[in-house]
C-alpha cells in the first residue's frame, strides 16, 4: 500500500505520521523539492484511537462523580467529554492555557489542574433537583489521603479569621443525551 505525504517539517530523528491507519507497512514518499526523495517503511504497532470513548453517565451525580474522577487520575480526554461545551463556563480553566492550547480542552484542563492542584475526588454531600435536566450538588474534595481538602486561607491571608471552606456547589446539566458539568473545577490562586 502506497500513500502520499507532503513533508511540512521534521526533527532528524523523529518522523510522526498521524496518517497511517493500516496495520501493513507502508511505503511513504515524502515530496518536497528541499528533501530528497526517499522511501520510508511506516510500521504501525497498535492502532491509533478515533478518539476516547466513554460509557455516558446515566445520572447527573454520576457524571459530576466520573468528571473528577477522570481529573483526578489525569484523564483529561475523558474529563473532556462531561464537561460543559459552552465556552462561557470555559472561563476560569483557560486562565493557565495560552491561546494556542485553548483548542485542547484537554490540555486546558491538564494545564489548570497542574496549577491549582484541586482537581480532586469528590463526595457528594446533598443535590437539588432545580428542574428535570438540572442539578446542584454540594460536594466535598478528598485529598490523595481521604481527608477533606480545606480551601484557604491562601499565601497572604494567614491572619484571615475566616476559616477554611470544606463544601462546594457544582451544577450538572443534561445536553442532548448527556450530562455536563457545567461549574469549573475549584480555582486556587
Amino acid at each position: 500500500m502506497q500513500k502520499r505525504f507532503i513533508l511540512t517539517a521534521f526533527t532528524s530523528t523523529v518522523l510522526l505520521l498521524s496518517a497511517c491507519s493500516s496495520t501493513q507497512p507502508a511505503k511513504v514518499v515524502i515530496d518536497n523539492p528541499k528533501v530528497e526523495n526517499f522511501p520510508v517503511e511506516v510500521k504501525q504497532t497498535a492502532p491509533i484511537p478515533k478518539s476516547i470513548e466513554i460509557t455516558q453517565p446515566t445520572s447527573a451525580k454520576e457524571a459530576l462523580i466520573s468528571f473528577f474522577d477522570y481529573l483526578s487520575k489525569n484523564e483529561f480526554e475523558k474529563a473532556v467529554q462531561l464537561f460543559s461545551t459552552d465556552e462561557n463556563d470555559w472561563y476560569t480553566p483557560y486562565i493557565y492555557s495560552t491561546d494556542e492550547e485553548k483548542n485542547d480542552k484537554a490540555k486546558v484542563l491538564a494545564r489548570f489542574c497542574e496549577a491549582t492542584q484541586t482537581c480532586l475526588k469528590v463526595e457528594v454531600l446533598s443535590t437539588t433537583k432545580n428542574s428535570d435536566n438540572d442539578y446542584t450538588f454540594t460536594v466535598q474534595f478528598r485529598e490523595k489521603d481521604g481527608s477533606i481538602m480545606k480551601y484557604g486561607p491562601f499565601g497572604g491571608m494567614e491572619n484571615d479569621p475566616t476559616p477554611p471552606q470544606t463544601k462546594f456547589e457544582y451544577s450538572v446539566k443534561k445536553v442532548g443525551d448527556s450530562y455536563k458539568v457545567i461549574t469549573s473545577p475549584l480555582y486556587r490562586p
